[in-house]
C-alpha cells in the first residue's frame, strides 16, 4: 500500500489503475465494493493527497462520492442509504484521512473552483450541526434538491480542525478560499483576539480588548495591533462617533492634526440599523446583524453586570482604534510617578496640548479626563485622548450629573452629585441650590480633572481617595465639594522639593483652584508654566525666597511691638537693641 502512488515510466500506478477502473466500469460491475476497499487500503499508505486529487475530480457526482468512500473510516459493504448505489461512508472529519491531512484540508488543497464550492457548501452545513451522527448531503449547484453526494458525520468538527483547514486555505490560489482562511477565527472575519487573555478594561459601560488586524504593508500582509471597544449603550456609541466627526471637521484645512491629539475610530460595527448611517474616520459604520452571535463566541467579552442585577448587558456596538498603552497602565507598570521628572513633565505637556486642541481648536470639552483615557502613541512621550462619550460643545452642552461618583469631578460638579446622592439616601424632596444650577461644558472643567491626574503623576498618590475604577465614597465626595485652596496647597507639599519640579507645582496650584472662575482662561497659561526655562525657575525661587523673608521680617517686628520674644530669641537678637535696629 505504501507503493500505491508510485508511477512507472508510462505514468501508471496501482492507485491510478484502481481509480480509473472504477470510474470506467461505473456501477455495472458487482465487484465495485472490493475496488472501494482496495482504494481505502491504498489511501492509508499515501504520503500526501496529491495523487488522489489528481485522479478524482470533484465536478463529477460519481467521482465525488467515490472520493468520500475512499475516506471512509468504518468501511462496510452497506452503510445504509446509498447515493448512485455507492455506499454512504461514515466519516470523522477530525481524523487524518491521509497522513497530515483531514478530508476538509484535502478539499482545500484541490485548489479548484469546483472543489472550493463543495467545501463552502459543506462548511455551511457543518456549522449548523451541534453534534455528530448526522447525515450530511451535498447538493447540485443548480438544484438544491438534487443530492450529488452524502456521508454520515461521526463527530462534530472541532475548532482545531477548522483552524488547520484555514491555515491551508490561506495559501490557496482561489481568492474566496484565501479570504476565508485569513478571516477564520477572527471577529467579523477581520480581528484576531486571544480568547485566553483578560480584557484590558471592564466596566458597566464597556469592555476593551487588544487584538490585531491583517493589513497590507509594502506588498505583504502583517498583523497590526488594534484596540476594540465593545459597547451596549446606543448613546455612548453615537457620542463617540459624532464627537470625533466634529473634531475632524474642525481641523480640515488647519495646520493642527487631530490624530496627534485624539485617537480616531478606524472602523465601527453595530446591530442597530438606525445607527448604521454614522461615520468613522475611514467610512460608514458597518451594520452587523449577527453582532451578538459573533461576540458570543468570545466568553470573556461581557459588559459588567450592573449593581444588584444578575444579568449581563448584551454587546450591540464595536469601535476599532489604534492600540496604545494608557497612562494609568504606564504608571502602574513603571516607577515614574514623582520620581522620573522628564517622563512626568513630557507626559503632562503632551496631555495639556491634547486638551488645548480639544478645548480651543475644536471647542469641545472632553468631560472625562483621567489617566485611563490617554494612551501613549509609539515610543515617544506623545499621548492622545480616548473615550469621548462624555464630551460636549463648550458653552452649549449641559453636563449631566450622571450615576457615577468619580474622584476626578471638580468641586462644582461634586456639589451637584453630592446633593443628588444625599436626597436619594434620605428621601429628601427638596432640590438643593447646587443641584438646580446648570453646569455647561467649559475648558475649566477639564483643567481641574487634568490637575487631579497630574497630581498623581507628580506624587504617585491620588489627590482624593478612589477605588480601582476612580470612584469615591460619599464622604470623600463631600471633601471634594468643600475643598479649599489651602487643602490643595497642603497636598502639594508632597511634591519633590527639587527646584526642577517647581513648574509642575505652580501649574497644579493654578488649575486646582476650587472656584472655576479662578482657573486659567486659556491652556497657554498652563503650558507656559510647564515649559519654563531654567532662568525663569531661578527667578521664581528668588521671588519665593524674598516673600518668605518679608513675612519673617513682619513677624519679627510684630513680636517686638507686642512683647513676644520667641522668634527674636530663636534668631539670637538681643532685646537690648531698639526695634529699628532689630528690624
Amino acid at each position: 500500500k505504501r507503493a500505491a502512488e508510485i508511477e512507472d515510466e508510462s505514468g501508471s500506478s496501482p492507485l491510478r489503475f484502481v481509480i480509473s477502473d472504477v470510474l470506467k466500469r461505473g456501477l455495472s460491475d458487482k465487484s465495485i465494493f472490493e475496488s472501494i476497499k482496495t482504494l481505502q487500503l491504498f489511501r492509508t499508505g499515501l504520503r500526501s493527497g496529491y495523487a488522489l486529487r489528481r485522479l478524482i475530480r470533484c465536478n463529477d457526482p460519481f467521482a465525488l462520492q467515490l472520493f468520500l468512500c475512499a475516506m471512509d473510516q468504518i468501511p462496510t459493504e452497506d452503510n445504509g442509504e446509498d447515493v448512485h448505489d455507492l455506499p454512504t461512508p461514515i466519516l470523522d472529519l477530525n481524523l487524518e484521512s491521509i497522513s497530515g491531512y483531514t478530508l476538509l484540508e484535502l478539499l482545500v488543497e484541490y485548489n479548484t473552483i469546483e472543489a472550493s464550492e463543495i467545501f463552502f457548501q459543506l462548511k455551511t452545513k457543518l456549522m449548523l450541526e451541534s453534534e455528530g451522527k448526522k447525515r450530511i448531503e451535498l447538493t447540485s449547484k443548480n438544484d438544491d434538491s438534487a443530492v450529488i453526494a452524502s456521508f454520515f458525520l461521526l463527530e462534530k468538527v472541532t475548532e482545531e480542525t477548522w483552524q488547520k483547514t484555514a491555515n491551508r486555505a490561506k495559501l490557496s490560489n482561489i481568492a474566496k478560499l484565501q479570504e476565508w482562511g485569513e478571516g477564520h477565527g477572527r471577529l467579523f472575519g477581520k480581528y484576531l483576539i486571544d480568547r485566553r487573555k483578560e480584557p484590558e478594561y471592564l466596566s458597566e459601560n464597556c469592555v476593551i480588548i487588544f487584538g490585531s488586524e491583517l493589513v497590507e504593508f509594502k506588498g505583504s500582509k502583517i498583523e497590526q495591533d488594534i484596540a476594540l471597544k465593545f459597547l451596549a449603550d446606543d448613546m455612548i456609541f453615537e457620542n463617540e462617533l459624532k464627537n470625533r466627526k466634529t473634531i475632524v471637521k474642525a481641523t480640515q484645512g488647519a495646520s493642527a492634526s487631530s490624530e496627534n491629539h485624539v485617537l480616531l475610530v478606524t472602523a465601527a460595527f453595530t446591530n442597530k440599523l438606525k445607527l448604521a448611517n454614522l461615520e468613522t474616520s475611514k467610512g460608514k459604520v458597518k451594520y452587523q446583524q449577527d453582532l451578538c452571535d459573533e461576540v458570543a463566541n468570545y466568553k470573556h467579552i461581557n459588559i459588567d453586570v450592573k449593581k444588584n442585577e444578575n444579568v449581563q448587558t448584551p454587546v450591540s456596538h464595536v469601535l476599532v482604534m489604534k492600540c496604545g498603552q494608557d497612562l494609568h497602565d504606564f504608571i502602574s507598570r513603571r516607577t515614574i510617578a514623582g520620581i522620573n521628572f522628564m517622563e512626568v513633565l513630557n507626559a503632562t505637556i503632551s496631555i495639556a496640548k491634547s486638551l488645548q486642541f480639544l478645548n480651543e481648536t475644536c471647542n469641545i470639552m472632553h468631560g472625562n479626563v483621567k489617566a485611563r483615557n490617554f494612551v501613549r502613541m509609539g515610543t515617544q512621550f506623545d499621548y492622545a485622548a480616548i473615550d469621548l462619550s462624555k464630551a460636549g460643545d463648550i458653552e452649549k452642552t449641559e453636563i449631566a450629573v450622571g450615576q457615577t461618583i468619580s474622584g476626578y469631578l471638580p468641586p462644582e460638579h461634586a456639589a451637584k452629585v453630592y446633593n443628588q446622592e444625599t436626597r436619594k439616601n434620605t428621601n429628601m424632596q427638596t432640590i438643593g441650590l447646587a443641584e438646580q444650577t446648570l453646569l455647561i461644558a467649559n475648558a475649566q472643567y477639564d483643567m481641574w480633572c487634568f490637575g487631579v491626574m497630574a497630581y498623581q503623576l507628580c506624587t504617585g498618590k491620588q489627590l482624593f481617595d478612589m477605588d480601582n475604577h476612580e470612584q469615591v465614597e460619599i464622604g470623600e465626595l463631600k471633601r471634594i465639594q468643600d475643598c479649599t485652596l489651602g487643602d490643595v496647597q497642603l497636598k502639594l507639599g508632597l511634591i519633590s522639593k527639587d527646584p526642577k519640579w517647581i513648574p509642575l507645582r505652580l501649574m497644579l496650584e493654578l488649575v486646582l483652584q476650587p472656584n472655576p472662575c479662578d482657573r486659567p482662561k486659556s491652556w497657554k497659561h498652563v503650558l507656559d508654566l510647564l515649559q519654563m526655562s531654567d532662568l525663569e525657575i531661578q527667578e521664581v525661587r528668588i521671588e519665593a525666597l524674598l516673600r518668605k523673608t518679608a513675612k519673617t521680617n513682619e513677624r519679627i517686628v510684630s513680636d517686638i511691638s507686642t512683647g513676644e520674644t520667641g522668634l527674636v530669641k530663636d534668631l539670637e537678637i538681643s532685646f537690648h537693641s531698639s526695634p529699628l535696629e532689630t528690624h
